[in-house]
C-alpha cells in the first residue's frame, strides 16, 4: 500500500496551512459536515497511462461520506465531512493507494495505480485456504479473468478449452444439460470419473442419477450444475496433482475445481445489470433423401414389399415424379426451430472496513432447437462477511434456484419391453430419430383436416402403427411431456475467530448444507411412441427425488514467520458429511391427459432411501526456507459408510517439493541474459481415493417385483463383504517460467497415476437372475505431459493484446483386470475392457470396403480361417480417449473496444456413429443418408458404399461407422464497445456487446457434432450455434 499527501498552492500557503491547523480541526469540521468538500480526481495505471474504470474511492473512517467509483474516463469526484481527509483508492490487481488532503482545492488529483503482480498472478485458492503461487508445489491452474467475464448459461460451460489436462465434452445439445469432464484422463472403469467441486467451502459432488427421479423415458438430464449462476463467480482453481488435491482424500482422485463466488468491495456500493438476448440455430443438419431420391430408391430396390397397410402399391413411375412435386417433407426441419436466448442479471455489492457484501440474481431463458424444449432458470444469491469483533468474523454464503427443463421423450431410457426392441433394434431413440427416419413422403398433418397426419403404410413395426394409426413424431414431441424441475438451495457458514495472545493460530467452523428437491413429470398420450400401444394407451409418471447434504468443518490453522529463512503454515482439522436422498415414483397407464393422471390404471408405486456418511481427518504442512525452498505434506484419512466393515477407512498421504530457481544468486547472470523473470520447479507424489459408487454396493439388494401375480422379491446385486477403496498414486514433476517481466510465461507438467483395486461391476458366475456384484480388481494408468502459454503481446496506453494457448497429452491404459479381463459393454458388446488398451475402446469388425460382385460389405478375417465370426475376427477399433486436447483463447482492448475469442479443440478421439449406421444400411421402411444415392449397383459400382440390397451385417460395430471425432471449435466471439455515458456526478459504466458462441466446428464427423460423451452417437440433441447481444450497466 502506498500513502501520499497532497497540498495546493505555494509553500506560503502551506506555512499556513500548519500555523492554523489547530483551529481547522477544532472550528471548521462542524461548517464543512454541513456542506461537504468536494474533492475530484482521475485515477490512472502507473505503467500504461491508461485510465482505471471502476476503481473504490472511499474516505477512510467518515461515516458521512458515501463511497463512490471513477468512470469510464477514470475520473471521481466524492464529498468529505472535515479536513484533513484520507482518500482510499483500490482496484482489483492493483496496490492500494492512500492520499492525504489537507485543504479545500479547485484542482484534479491524479493518482496513479501501481500492479500488484502478487495479487494477479502469485495468490491462489487451495483447499481448505490460499497460498503464494510461488510457494506451491503441486499443480494448481487459475481460469483467465476474461474468460470468466463471458456469457454462458452454466459453470462448466466456461471451461471448454481453457485449462490445459481438462477436457470437456456436452453431454446433449439440450438447453440445461450439463458437460462430462475429465481432468487428466479417466482414472475407473465403474466408479464416477467427475471431478468434485468446491464451492464456496462447500464440497458439492453430485451422485449419479442425482438430477433424476426414477421416471424413465426422459431424453437427458439435468445439469446438476445449473443452479450455479456463472456470472456469480469470482475465481475457478483447477487442482491437478496429487500434492494440491489429497487434501480432499478420498474424493481427490478426479480432481478438484475450486469456485469461489463475488464478494463486494470494500469503500462503496454497486449497482450491476446486464440483459443480454439472442437466436439459436441448429450448428449443423443431416443430409437425408427427399421424396422423389427415396420414392425412386424403394421401387428399385425394395420392389415387391409388402407394406403395413396391404392395400398400399408401390411407387410407380408417375408417383415418383409426383412425390417429388407435391409432397415433399423435410421431417429434419418439421422438428427443428429457431430457438432463444435471453438472460437478466442483477447485482447489488459493496462493503466498509468491516463489512463486504453482494446480492444477486438472475434469470435464464432457452427456448431449444427442438420443437416444445427448453430451459428457465431463477437464481438468487446473498454473500455477506462482517467483523463483529477484533478477533472474529462471520459470513454466510447462500444460493438458491429453480429451473425447468423440457426436454424429449426417450424409447431408449423408457420402459424397454418386448413391444419397444424392434424401435430400439432400428434405432429408434427418440423423437428426433424417428424423424429423421420418417418417409419425406409423408405430410405432417392432413391437408384436408389440418390434423396430424397418423398414416404410415410404410412403418412395419406394430409398436409405431397399430390399426392403421401411427405414431407421428412432431406431434409426439408437440404433445408429450419430458420435464423435471429442481429446487434446490446452497448455503454455507462461517466463523473465523483469531485466537488472543497467539499471532497466527486461527479457528474457522463452517456448517453448511446443500437441499434440492427434483421432480420429474412424464407424459406419453395416446398417439405417441411411449403410449401408443393398447395395452398403454397414453402413460405418466410422477417422481420425486429429495436429497439432503449436510456438512460441518472444524479447521485450525497456524501461520508464523518464524526468522528471517523460515517461514510455517499449517493446517488441522475434522470434517463430516452426511447425505440422505429419497425417492418416490408414481406410474399409471390408459390416460387421455397428464392431469388425470390418478384415473388411470395405476402401476406399483416405488419408494427408495439411502443415506451415506463421511467422517474425515486432516492435515497439511507447508513449510518456505529462505523464500525459495518449499516443502508441503498433506494426510487425510476418511472412513466412507459406502465400504464393508473393516474397510470404511483410507488413508491418503502426498509430499511436494518446489524450488524458486531464479530467486538464486548463482542466476542473476542467466535472468538477465534470458530475459527470464522467474523460474521455479515443482514435484510431487501421493495418492487419492474414489468412493463414488453406489450406497450400499457391499450389500446384498432386493427389488420388490411381481411374480404371477403376486409380490415377491428378486435379488439384484450380490454383496460384497471385501469392498474397499480405489485408490490412484501420482507422480508430478513441472517447471514455471516467465519472460520479459511476466509478459511471456507457461507452465509445463509431466505426471504418471495409477489407480488400483478399481471398482467394477460384473454378472456373478452362473447367476440364474443374472445377478451383479460390484468388485475390486485390476489396475488403470494415466500418464501424460500438459503445456499452457500466457503472453501479453501488446501493452500499451489505448490497446493491449494478450494471449493464452494450453495443450495436453495422455495415454489411458487399462493394465491389469485378472479375471474381468476382456469385459464387454453395450446391447451389441460395443466397448470393451482389455488389458493394453484404453478405457472406452469400441470392439467389432474391420471393415474391408465392398465385394464387387455381390456388393455385399467385407469384413476382415483376421484368423485366416475363411470365417467371420464374433468370437474370433472382432478386435479394438479405436477409442474414445483423445491423443491430445488443447484451446486457444484471445483478448483485445483498443480505446473503449473490446474483443474476445476462445477456441477449443480435440485430436485422435473416435465416436461410434450409430445413428449413421442406421441411416446409411438398406431398409424398406424408413428415410436414409444421401450417401446411399453413391451405393454400389450392378451399374454403378461403388468400393466405399455397401449395396441397399447387401447382406444383412451383425449388429456388432464395425470400423466403417467408428469415426474419427477430432474437432476445432470456435467457442467464442465476443465484440464490445464500453460508452462514455456520465448522469451529473454519478459515475457509470455502459457497455454494449455482441457475440458468436459455437460458430464453427472444423471436423470429418460425419453426425451432428463430434463432441459425444460415452463415444456412442445414437442421435443426440443436436449443439446450437448462437448469436447474442446485450447491454450492461454499472453505478
Amino acid at each position: 500500500m502506498a500513502k501520499v499527501s497532497y497540498f495546493s498552492g505555494s509553500r506560503k500557503r502551506l506555512l499556513y496551512f500548519l500555523l492554523f491547523s489547530f483551529v481547522a480541526w477544532v472550528d471548521v469540521p462542524l461548517a464543512l459536515a454541513q456542506k461537504g468538500i468536494v474533492v475530484r480526481g482521475k485515477v490512472i495505471d502507473s505503467r500504461s497511462k491508461e485510465s482505471v474504470i471502476g476503481a473504490s474511492v472511499s474516505v477512510r473512517n467518515d461515516k458521512k461520506s458515501a463511497g463512490t467509483a471513477t468512470d469510464l474516463d477514470g475520473v471521481f469526484s466524492i464529498s468529505v465531512s472535515a479536513l484533513p481527509a484520507t482518500i482510499v483508492v483500490s482496484y482489483i490487481g492493483y496496490k492500494q493507494q492512500e492520499i492525504d488532503i489537507y485543504e479545500e482545492t479547485n484542482e484534479r488529483i491524479n493518482i496513479r495505480l501501481v500492479e500488484d503482480l502478487n495479487a494477479l498472478e502469485e495468490v491462489v485458492v487451495v483447499g481448505y485456504g490460499t497460498q503464494k503461487r510461488k510457494e506451491l508445489t503441486g499443480s494448481v491452474a487459475s481460469v483467465d479473468k476474461t474468460t470468466l467475464q463471458q456469457l454462458s448459461t452454466s459453470l462448466d460451460g466456461l471451461l471448454g478449452g481453457a485449462v490445459s489436462g481438462v477436457n470437456v465434452t456436452q453431454v446433449s445439445g439440450q438447453p440445461g444439460s450439463g458437460s462430462e469432464i475429465r481432468i487428466r484422463g479417466g482414472n475407473s472403469i465403474y466408479a464416477s470419473n467427475d471431478p468434485l467441486y468446491v464451492i464456496d467451502g462447500f464440497i458439492y459432488f453430485s451422485e449419479k442419477g442425482a438430477t433424476q427421479a426414477g421416471v424413465g423415458g426422459i431424453e437427458s438430464s439435468l445439469n446438476p450444475l445449473a443452479s450455479i449462476n456463472p456470472s456469480d463467480i469470482e475465481s475457478i482453481e483447477i487442482l491437478k496433482d496429487v500434492s494440491a488435491k489429497a487434501i480432499y482424500g478420498s474424493r481427490g482422485a478426479n480432481g478438484v475445481i475450486l469456485v469461489t463466488t463475488k464478494k463486494g468491495k470494500r469503500g462503496g456500493n454497486s449497482i450491476h445489470y446486464q440483459y443480454s438476448i439472442g437466436v439459436d440455430q441448429s450448428a449443423k443438419k443431416l443430409k437425408l433423401t427427399n421424396a422423389e431420391q427415396w420414392s425412386k430408391i424403394n421401387r428399385d430396390v425394395f420392389s415387391n414389399t409388402t407394406w403395413g397397410d396391404p392395400n398400399f402399391v408401390a411407387f410407380n413411375s408417375a408417383q415418383i415424379a409426383a412425390n417429388g412435386k407435391n409432397t415433399d417433407t423435410d421431417w429434419q426441419d418439421a422438428v427443428l426451430q429457431t430457438g432463444s436466448t435471453q438472460i437478466h442479471e442483477l447485482s447489488v455489492s459493496g462493503g466498509d472496513d468491516k463489512t463486504r457484501y453482494l446480492i444477486s440474481g438472475n434469470y435464464t431463458d432457452q427456448q431449444g432447437i427442438i420443437i416444445n424444449s427448453g430451459f428457465e432458470r431463477f437464481s438468487g444469491r446473498i454473500n455477506l462477511d462482517r467483523e463483529l469483533f477484533k478477533n472474529l468474523t462471520v459470513g454466510v454464503t447462500a444460493s438458491a434456484d429453480r429451473s425447468t427443463q423440457n426436454a424429449l421423450t426417450s424409447i431408449a431410457s423408457g420402459d424397454k419391453t418386448g413391444d419397444s426392441a424392434p424401435a430400439l433394434a432400428a434405432g429408434i431413440t427418440n423423437s428426433l430419430v424417428y424423424a429423421l427416419f420418417m418417409p419425406p413422403v409423408l405430410p405432417v398433418r392432413n391437408a384436408a383436416t389440418g390434423d396430424y397426419n397418423y398414416y404410415n403404410p410404410f412403418e412395419l413395426n406394430q409398436y409405431l402403427n397399430y390399426s392403421g394409426k401411427a405414431v407421428n413424431p412432431v406431434s409426439d414431441l408437440n404433445n408429450s411431456i419430458g420435464q423435471t424441475l429442481s429446487t434446490s438451495l446452497l448455503g454455507n457458514f462461517y466463523a473465523k475467530y483469531n485466537i488472543p495472545h497467539i499471532d497466527g493460530l486461527v479457528f474457522k467452523f463452517s456448517a453448511g448444507t446443500n437441499f434440492s428437491h427434483i421432480t420429474q413429470n412424464l407424459f406419453s398420450p395416446p398417439t405417441s411412441a411411449l403410449g401408443f400401444s393398447d395395452d398403454i394407451k397414453g402413460k405418466g409418471s410422477v417422481g420425486n427425488r429429495e436429497t439432503t447434504i449436510t456438512q460441518t468443518e472444524y479447521l485450525l490453522t497456524y501461520t508464523k514467520q518464524l526468522a528471517p529463512a523460515h517461514y510455517i503454515d499449517l493446517l488441522g482439522g475434522y470434517t463430516n458429511q452426511q447425505t440422505n436422498t429419497n425417492i418416490i415414483l408414481s406410474r399409471a397407464t390408459h390416460l387421455a391427459n397428464f392431469e388425470e393422471l390418478g384415473l388411470g390404471k395405476e402401476l406399483p408405486h416405488f419408494n427408495k432411501s439411502n443415506s451415506a456418511y463421511l467422517h474425515s481427518v486432516l492435515g497439511r504442512v507447508n513449510y518456505t526456507l529462505l523464500d525459495k525452498y518449499n516443502f508441503t505434506a498433506t494426510y487425510r484419512a476418511d472412513k466412507s459408510s459406502r465400504f464393508a466393515a473393516g474397510n470404511e477407512w483410507g488413508y491418503f498421504p502426498s509430499v511436494g517439493f518446489s524450488w524458486n530457481v531464479s530467486d538464486e544468486s548463482f542466476f542473476e547472470g542467466a535472468k538477465n541474459s534470458l530475459s527470464l523473470s522467474n523460474l521455479k520447479f515443482r514435484a510431487s507424489y501421493g495418492t487419492a481415493g474414489n468412493q463414488e459408487i453406489g450406497f450400499d454396493e457391499f450389500s446384498a439388494v432386493l427389488e420388490a417385483v411381481r411374480y404371477g401375480g403376486e409380490a415377491a422379491y428378486k435379488r439384484t446385486n450380490l454383496g460384497n463383504s471385501k469392498l474397499k477403496w480405489e485408490t490412484t498414486a501420482e507422480y508430478n514433476a513441472g517447471i514455471d517460467a516467465g519472460f520479459l517481466n511476466d509478459r511471456l510465461s507457461f507452465v509445463a507438467d509431466v505426471y504418471s497415476k495409477k489407480t488400483s483395486d478399481l471398482l467394477v461391476k460384473v454378472l456373478v458366475p452362473f447367476s440364474a437372475t443374472n445377478e451383479l456384484q460390484t468388485i475390486n480388481v485390476g489396475n488403470v494408468t494415466n500418464k501424460g505431459f500438459e503445456l499452457a502459454l500466457n503472453a501479453r503481446l501488446v501493452e500499451r496506453k489505448k490497446f493491449n493484446w494478450s494471449v493464452s494457448a494450453n495443450i495436453a497429452h495422455n495415454v489411458n491404459t487399462i493394465t491389469h483386470l485378472g479375471k474381468s479381463n476382456n469385459l464387454t459393454e453395450g446391447d451389441y458388446q460395443e466397448k470393451i475392457y482389455r488389458e493394453g488398451e484404453s478405457v472406452g475402446s469400441f470392439y467389432g469388425f474391420v471393415y474391408e470396403g465392398v465385394d464387387q460382385k455381390t456388393g455385399d460389405a467385407n469384413r476382415k478375417d483376421l484368423d485366416g480361417d475363411n470365417k467371420v465370426r464374433p468370437s474370433t475376427d472382432r478386435t479394438v477399433l479405436g477409442s474414445i480417449q483423445p491423443d491430445f486436447t488443447y484451446g486457444l483463447s484471445s483478448n483485445l482492448t483498443w480505446h473503449r473496444w473490446d474483443a474476445f475469442v476462445s477456441l477449443q479443440g480435440s485430436q485422435g478421439n473416435e465416436v461410434y456413429n450409430k445413428l449413421r449406421r442406421h441411416l446409411s444400411e438398406g431398409n424398406k421402411t424408413y428415410n436414409l443418408s444421401d450417401d446411399v444415392l453413391n451405393a454400389w449397383t450392378e451399374e454403378k459400382p461403388s468400393s466405399s458404399i455397401p449395396s441397399l440390397n447387401a447382406a444383412a451385417v451383425t449388429r456388432e460395430p464395425y470400423s466403417r461407422y467408428i469415426e474419427d471425432a477430432s474437432f476445432l471449435k470456435i467457442r467464442n466471439i465476443t465484440v464490445g464497445y464500453n460508452f462514455p455515458v456520465k448522469i451529473g456526478n454519478l459515475p457509470l459504466q455502459f457497455r454494449a456487446f455482441a457475440s458468436a458462441q459455437n460458430l464453427y466446428t472444423f471436423t470429418k464427423y460425419k453426425g451432428y457434432d463430434p463432441e459425444v460423451a460415452g463415444g456412442i452417437d445414437t442421435g443426440i440433441y443436436p449443439s446450437s450455434r448462437t448469436f447474442l447481444a446485450g447491454a450492461g450497466i454499472t453505478f
